[in-house]
Formats: structure tokens, sequence, C-alpha cells
């Protein structure tokens, strides 16, 4: 390695080192983002099941990636901040279960407060995905049995 690659990365870690583990406590709490997955597979996967089981044929799955997917993606906080949207687009965005998730992973991983409580954002994707994945599986039993 180059001698501006060696400085490159002792930079990194000098700042990982001070920020992580002096400022937030300890890297430990990086552990308790893999909590969230399970609730992230069910609910994905419910909303998926259920567009599956409503849409005749592959050529109409569009609708909901460009009607719901793009949408929860944009303003789920993802790529900026939902506080730069306008009110009714934060509106939108905190009842999209993607926001929650977002917001719960960063505040997780930077040790920042979360936008909402963490008990009621974690309520709100446990609901979600308990309304949604029973309708997917009821869905579907319709679809492929009857």
């Amino acid at each position: 390695m180059s001698g501006a690659g060696r400085d490159l990365t002792w930079r990194f870690w000098r700042v990982w080192r001070r920020d992580f583990l002096v400022n937030r406590g300890s890297w430990a709490v990086g552990f308790l983002v893999p909590l969230l997955e399970p609730v992230l597979y069910v609910t994905a996967f419910g909303l998926g099941m259920c567009f599956t089981s409503i849409l005749r044929s592959i050529d109409a799955f569009n609708l909901p990636i460009f009607l719901f997917v793009t949408p929860m993606f944009l303003f789920s906080g993802t790529f900026f901040p939902v506080e730069s949207l306008p009110v009714w687009a934060q509106y939108v965005a905190h009842a999209l279960p993607l926001t929650h998730l977002v917001d719960l992973t960063r505040a997780i991983s930077f040790g920042r407060t979360p936008a909402l409580p963490s008990a009621i954002a974690v309520a709100y994707l446990l609901c979600f995905a308990l309304i949604v994945f029973p309708l997917s599986l009821r869905g579907m039993r319709k679809r492929l049995v009857h």
C-alpha cells in the first residue's frame, strides 16, 4: 500500500474509533440493527404477495412499483431527510412503513434520536406486518386454490 493509502486508512480508523467507540459509548449497539430484519422481511414479503395476488399478469406489475414502491423510497428518508419535504409529503412519509424502518436504523447506527419514539415505530411496523401478511396469504390462497 502506498503512503497516501496508508494515510487515508489510518485517518479512517482514527475517525471511526473517535466517533463510534468514544462518543457513542459502544459499537455493540450496531448489533441491534439485525433485530429489525425479521419485521422488514415479513412486511416486504406480505406487501409483495398482496400485489402478486391482485395482479392478473406479470405485465401489470409495473403499476404497484410505480404507485407504491417508488414513492415509498422517495418519501421515506432513504435518500434525503423527511423534514426537508413539504408538510403534506411528511404526512405521506409517516404513513409508509419504510420511513419508520429507516428512522430506526439510523437511530441505532448513528446514535441519533428517532423522529418518532422507537416503541411507536416498532409497533407501527409490527401492525403493518400483521395486517399485510395475512391479507397476502388469503389473497394467494384464493388465487391459487380457487
